[in-house]
């Protein structure tokens, strides 16, 4: 984290000490006097300095957002997964949209964020040779996995022991990325959907499932989706089912049984969502929030899923700042959640996207949101994470310009 401290500004007062000759019975010359015996002069008053002003400090307040630490490297699509110490590990991403006007630019390094020194450091290179929207799982013996995002489908693994290392521990049925990767109580991953991954970026979404054994280093299959999903999210619910959302033009949801590996229709949305983000409340209830509908526009609502109903319902309250997707939402210590950045398609000048600058609270307890000042910079597709002290680290994240971004910032609740 990277507290903006204040300027301390001190005036030392120097005495002015006088060159006198010190002949004769003349002793102790005060400051000015010529020192001769006999012709001591009367010492010169001593100016009173002006005090100079200490600035008033500028401390965080509560609800802002302070610019923080430089990345290594500029990263959007990458990592953030904090560690059980603390410190915040990124991984991969691109750096680049479109390198060269041709094909994205993949990042294959890593960084670790420590709050202590609230500085990135290097963290090594990936086992993969390079990920981006691959998925991030801290497991709970502290490690962490990256789940493809690469050509050939690999899992690897992050020790952070011993100074920190990647090694590669198995690989999926086949390469995939924008999907989403559960991990379920077993220790087994629950992956789902997403693209196929070309060296010219992104192919053909998917309607295939896997169950990956990181002990094992190799998957099963599961039951084909009924269409392809890509930007949708996966739950893990109280019942101990995996809860798919969005992902597809209609508003239908899926229920994978862990118990038996089966695929249930689900309760259904009330509009159709894409790249929007979930988040499972304190009480069980699941929220849904922004994406874009099944004409591509992007939106300002929210949904909520309650404890055993057959649909989700369409929150009144809507998003200050106009539509958003792929942003972020964390839940913050005192139960709020926090939404940052995003994009919100064609709200830009000529019909471009435009990159969100704002943010927002909801308030589990009213169902409402509350205005945030906006981030330090406009972010998409960037990443959050909820550092030890409360506050949360916002990493990098893609421009208007489809570059990724170096900066980083602290939301301060």
């Amino acid at each position: 984290m990277r507290w903006i401290g204040w300027l301390l500004v001190s005036a030392a007062l120097a005495g002015c000490s006088g060159g006198g000759s010190g002949s004769g019975g003349t002793t102790n010359s005060a400051p000015g006097s010529s020192g001769n015996a006999g012709n001591t002069a009367a010492p010169a008053p001593t100016p009173t300095p002006t005090p100079t002003p200490t600035p008033t400090p500028t401390l965080p307040t509560a609800g802002s957002f302070l610019s923080g630490a430089t990345q290594l490297a500029p990263r959007f699509f990458h990592s953030a997964t904090r560690l059980l110490d603390g410190r915040v590990l990124l991984c991969g991403g691109l750096e680049d949209a479109s390198f060269l006007g041709a094909i994205p630019l993949p990042s294959a390094t890593a960084e670790l964020y420590d709050p202590s020194s609230a500085s990135f450091g290097p963290a090594g290179y990936l086992a993969a040779g390079f990920r981006f929207s691959h998925v991030a799982l801290l497991e709970a013996s502290g490690s962490v996995l990256l789940v493809a995002g690469d050509l050939t489908g690999s899992v690897e693994r992050y020790d952070p022991t011993g100074g920190g290392s990647f090694s590669q521990i198995g690989s999926l049925l086949e390469p995939r990325a924008q999907h989403s990767a559960t991990l379920l109580p077993s220790g087994e991953i629950l992956l789902v959907g997403g693209v196929s991954l070309q060296l010219s970026g992104p192919g053909a979404g998917l309607r295939s499932i896997e169950l990956f054994d990181p002990l094992a280093g190799a998957s099963l299959a599961g039951p084909p989706l009924p269409s392809a999903r890509v930007g949708h999210t996966a739950t893990l619910m109280p019942s101990g089912d995996v809860l798919l959302v969005g992902g597809v033009a209609n508003t239908e949801t899926l229920i994978y049984q862990v118990a038996n590996g089966q695929l249930l229709a689900g309760p259904p949305l009330v509009i159709p969502r894409e790249d929007h983000r979930t988040a499972l409340l304190a009480d069980g209830r699941l929220l849904v929030t922004g994406g874009s509908d099944a004409s591509g526009h992007s939106l300002d609502t929210a949904e909520i899923l309650d404890p055993g109903a057959s649909a989700f319902r369409l929150l009144v309250a809507v998003m200050p700042g106009g539509g958003r997707e792929d942003h972020t939402l964390t839940r913050l210590n005192n139960g709020t959640y926090l939404v940052t950045g995003g994009e919100d398609n064609a709200a830009g000048a000529a019909g471009a996207d435009l990159i969100v600058p704002s943010a927002t609270l909801f308030d589990p307890t009213t169902e409402t949101f509350l205005a945030l000042p906006n981030t330090s910079v406009p972010r998409d597709d960037h990443r959050a994470a909820l550092l030890p002290d409360g506050s949360v680290l916002l990493s990098g994240g893609e421009d208007d310009a489809g570059h990724g971004m170096t900066s980083s910032e602290r939301y301060i609740p």
